[in-house]
């Protein structure tokens, strides 16, 4: 790079529409939108500001068109990706890149005068807009995951229902603020609590996922042979799911050490559904060895029984 721009930074640099000059600048100023994003926090009315966005002003003010856009949206996407909120990467550079467009536009339109009214509008509607984009793209986000649990739902308990012999009553619940109030209500009403805790209380972020066994919360209620046998049908089901409305290809399934506590009758039930021709191929491992050729021995399905020792497999 620094030979480029000794030979002429404001030229395009093959194949690419931007010059090194360009590039360089946008590298630094994601830099330190993603830095002033990433760390301190700033609570607003609607959750909260960081210095990133008043970075993402200054940049969109003082900083050529392209690499200013480019940066704003970059570096508050990264400070999703390093953050963990994966879910809000695609969200973040479109709303990002809008936010710094409209300060440009509005405050910017002839550099050679300076305008503290515009300036203060451009500000003041870029604000608007990210609380606006960030409501509705969380209304897309709480439809998404309601849907999905009203269509996984009834797969898991059908395969509860098979694995557990019909006597147990199972559900999915998916629990989320949203469902009661709007996101922004919800954050217009929890600022003073949010100001003193230090982090947004209610929104998406707190979602959970009600596992419930006859009514109750089977964390609480069930046996630790209920409790697994849920988290196997619940595995049995993601299966499921992602052969009907993913590439529409069988996955391959792993069993691993699955059948520590639970019965045999429920081992035996995992054991027969999962030999069928829906599941494909399946690898199952257990300890136990005398253990697992009866179970497979009564299935009446070919398979084969391979032995690992000493990092050495070999077939029996």
């Amino acid at each position: 790079m620094s030979s480029l721009l000794k030979e002429n930074p404001n030229k395009p640099i093959a194949g690419l529409k931007f010059t090194a000059r360009e590039l360089c600048l946008c590298a630094i100023m994601s830099t330190i939108v993603f830095l002033l994003t990433f760390i301190p926090k700033i609570p607003i009315p609607l959750g909260y500001a960081h210095i990133g966005d008043a970075a993402i002003f200054l940049i969109a003010l003082l900083a050529p068109k392209r690499p200013a856009l480019l940066a704003a949206c970059i570096g508050s996407a990264l400070a999703d990706f390093i953050g963990g909120f994966y879910l809000w990467i695609m969200p973040t550079l479109f709303i990002k890149f809008i936010m710094a467009y409209i300060v440009y536009v509005i405050a910017k339109p002839d550099e050679a005068q300076f305008s503290y009214i515009k300036t203060a509008i451009a500000f003041v509607i870029a604000s608007l807009w990210m609380t606006a984009g960030y409501v509705a793209f969380g209304a897309v986000i709480y439809d998404s995951r309601r849907q999905f649990v009203d269509e996984f739902s009834p797969i898991f308990q059908s395969i509860y229902q098979e694995l557990s012999g019909g006597g147990e009553t199972v559900d999915l619940s998916y629990q989320s603020h949203v469902a009661e109030h709007s996101l922004r209500d919800l954050l217009q009403e929890n600022r003073p609590k949010d100001r003193i805790m230090g982090f947004t209380m209610k929104g998406l972020h707190r979602d959970d996922l009600g596992m419930l066994l006859g009514g109750f919360p089977i964390k609480r209620e069930g046996s630790q042979g209920q409790n697994k046998t849920f988290v196997i049908a619940m595995k049995l089901a993601q299966f499921d799911f992602l052969k009907r409305k993913g590439s529409h290809r069988t996955p391959i399934l792993l069993l691993d050490d699955i059948f520590d506590k639970l019965d045999g009758q429920r081992v035996e039930q995992i054991v027969r559904m999962v030999s069928g021709n829906h599941f494909g191929q399946i690898f199952i491992t257990d300890t136990n060895r005398e253990f697992l050729l009866s179970v497979l021995e009564r299935t009446g399905k070919e398979f084969k029984l391979f032995n690992v020792e000493n990092g050495q497999i070999r077939e029996n």
